[in-house]
Formats: structure tokens, sequence, C-alpha cells
């Protein structure tokens, strides 16, 4: 039970994202994300509307349309390695899918709207919310060959393997 609710959790964060598909207000740079602000179980986790992350100038700001949920995610909001994770808030999230997006002026490998997908570090994760940035060599092609949901599932998975 306590699965499926956090998987419904992420399923409703990433569905209002992309059913909406039109851009977040500039005005007011907001977005949703599934934040923790203590360890525990499941229910440490809320829905909460926080400022959308501006990419530095080595960084690619990503829409996040996809997340997994892998076991690591599990033990970072456990407190299991808490020593190696950044403070609170904290939004957790290894894999995320970029549909769209902006780049900071040094990015040169990827432009906006290319499809990509991300693995991102015990202290930079972020992929349970609606926008995330990320370096170059956190990304790879999304392959034209698999879904965003199918693509959201190979970074921490295929690391593993």
């Amino acid at each position: 039970m306590k699965r499926v609710r956090f998987a419904g959790l992420i399923a409703m964060l990433v569905s209002a994202a992309t059913a909406s598909g039109s851009a977040p207000d500039p005005e007011t740079a907001k977005m949703r994300a599934i934040v923790i602000h203590a360890y525990g179980g499941p229910e440490v986790m809320k829905l909460e509307h926080m400022a959308r992350p501006e990419p530095a100038d080595d960084e690619i700001l990503i829409r996040v349309v996809a997340a997994s949920i892998n076991p690591v995610d599990v033990a970072i909001r456990k407190g299991y390695l808490a020593k190696l994770v950044g403070n609170f808030p904290l939004i957790l999230g290894m894999d995320a899918v970029r549909y769209r997006g902006k780049d900071g002026n040094k990015v040169t490998k990827y432009k906006a709207g290319d499809p990509v997908f991300a693995f991102f570090t015990l202290k930079g994760e972020g992929g349970y919310a609606e926008f995330v940035t990320a370096k170059e060599d956190e990304l790879a092609p999304k392959p034209s060959t698999i879904s965003f949901a199918q693509a959201a599932g190979v970074g921490a998975a295929g690391a593993t393997a």
C-alpha cells in the first residue's frame, strides 16, 4: 500500500507537469516537487510549491516528464545515507527525463528541447520535481526507440547492472 501511494505521488507530479504542456509563468518561476524535510517513511514526502531552479552556465534545466523510483531513493529517505546527501529540504529522485529546458551559456553538447535522460549523484538528486538542473556529464541522449518512461528507468538501474 505504501509503495502504491508513493508511486501515485510521483505519477501525479509527472502527469500534471506533462498534461499542462504549457510553459510555467516566468513571473512566479514556481514548480511542484515532492520534498522531504526529515528522514522517515513515505509520510515524510510532501507535494510542495517551490522556486524553480535556474541553470548555472555549465548546467541544463530539465523539464521532468518521467522519473523512476529506485531503492537508493528509499534508503536516502529513511536516512541510511544521511552522511552522503545534502541538507533539508531535499528532493529525491536519481533519474529523470528531459522534454524541454533551458541551457546555461557554456553548454555545448545539448540544445533546448533535446530529449535526454539524467542520472544524478547522491548530492545532486532532484528528479521528483517538475524541473531540475544537471551538468552535461549527467545526461545522455534519449534513444528514439524507447519512451520517456522507459528512459527514466535507465540511469540508476543501468549503472547498477
